[in-house]
Parts: structure tokens; C-alpha cells; sequence
């Protein structure tokens, strides 16, 4: 194989907070190694990035829906639809491998499980399908990619590719965090639609 904005990067899901726990912003939760069982902010701490990642993702669909090979050369002086979807996939990929660093002391504590667990996978799949519906968006249908890629391919990769490894080294995490049997299998199989979004696209701009 990036909150709702940048900025909330540091607070990570607050409004998840309220709507999951009425919890105290998730910048002021601390994730102690010894604390065995996870608790109503470390729940929303998961879904609200995982809420943030979705909004994110959400905000390239203007762009993406404008994509063509007539705007391709746009990209070179960083303007354009295609700069904003590249960029815009950089920053969900810095924005993941935050999240990834956050959540990281929750493999100290106890494994998530039922209602909480089907919190984080429910939020891990509103992600998934947003990001690959997003992913089809930039790839399209009958692109005349010959033309496109001599402007944006190269970078266009290198930020696919790298969105990807960032998605799935978060993906492993919560496998790891969530203890449901039904849910870590639910995450799997939305990885793996996700992953083979990624390798169209990636196909289709290399």
C-alpha cells in the first residue's frame, strides 16, 4: 500500500472523541505502556484518525474529477489538478504514518474487542472505500495515459506507492490491536481490495 486537516494532525480525531466517548481531545490522552486496558480515548484516538484519513481523502475528489491530459502540463510549474492530487496523497501518507506512530503504544495494552473493535473496523472500511474510489477517480476510464505520464507519471507513482506502504503499515497495526476475529478479517480483506486499487493505478501511471 494522510486530520480532518493537516493542523489536526497533533489533536488526532477529536471529534470523535465527542461522538464516541465525550473524551477529553485526543492530544491530551496518554497512552501509558502499563495501562492493560484500553479506554473510551484511546478508542476514539483509532477511529477519529482513521475518521480524519477519510475526510482527507474526501477533499481530492474535486480534483480529481477534473484530471485530464489537456491539464497534465500544469504539473510542472506545481499548479493544476494533477499537483493538488499528488500533493494531496502526501499528505495522507505523512498523515498516516503519524497516526501509525501514535497508535504504536497501544500494542502494549490489551487488544481492542467487541463494540470497540467494530468501531475501528467500521471506520477502517468508510476509509478504504473512500481511498479507492478516490484512486479510481484519478486513474479513470480511458485515459490517454501516453500523454499524461511524460508530465505527471513519475511523481505520481512515487506518491502511490508511497501512500500505499503507509496505509499498510497502519492496516498491520490495527490487525494487531483488534482483537475481534470478525474484524481483523473484515480489515484483511479491505486491505487487499484496497491494495489492488493501488496496483492499477500504479500500472496505469508507470
Amino acid at each position: 500500500m494522510r486530520l480532518s486537516l493537516l493542523a489536526a494532525v497533533t489533536t488526532f480525531g477529536t471529534a470523535a472523541i465527542a461522538a464516541v466517548a465525550q473524551a477529553p481531545p485526543a492530544a491530551a490522552v496518554v497512552l501509558a505502556p502499563t495501562q492493560l486496558i484500553p479506554t473510551p480515548p484511546q478508542v476514539a484516538l483509532v477511529v477519529g484518525g482513521l475518521n480524519d484519513l477519510t475526510e482527507l481523502s474526501k477533499n481530492l475528489f474535486s480534483f480529481a474529477k477534473n484530471l485530464s491530459w489537456k491539464n497534465a502540463p500544469l504539473f510542472l510549474g506545481k499548479t493544476g489538478p494533477w499537483a493538488k492530487i499528488v500533493e494531496g496523497l502526501n499528505t495522507i501518507t505523512n498523515t498516516a504514518a503519524t497516526d501509525h506512530a501514535l497508535l504504536l503504544p497501544l500494542k502494549g495494552l490489551a487488544k481492542f474487542k467487541g463494540t470497540e473493535a467494530k468501531l475501528i473496523g467500521d471506520a477502517y472500511d468508510r476509509f478504504t472505500k473512500t481511498h479507492g474510489n478516490l484512486l479510481n477517480k484519478v486513474r479513470g476510464k480511458d485515459r490517454q495515459y501516453n500523454k499524461i505520464k511524460p508530465f505527471v507519471g513519475g511523481p505520481l507513482v512515487t506518491a502511490l506507492t508511497a501512500n500505499e506502504e503507509a496505509i499498510d503499515n497502519l492496516t498491520y497495526l490495527l490487525i494487531e490491536v483488534a482483537d475481534a476475529l470478525g474484524v481483523a478479517a473484515g480489515i484483511i480483506e479491505d486491505n487487499k481490495a484496497l491494495d489492488r486499487i493501488f496496483d492499477k493505478a500504479i500500472d496505469a501511471f508507470n
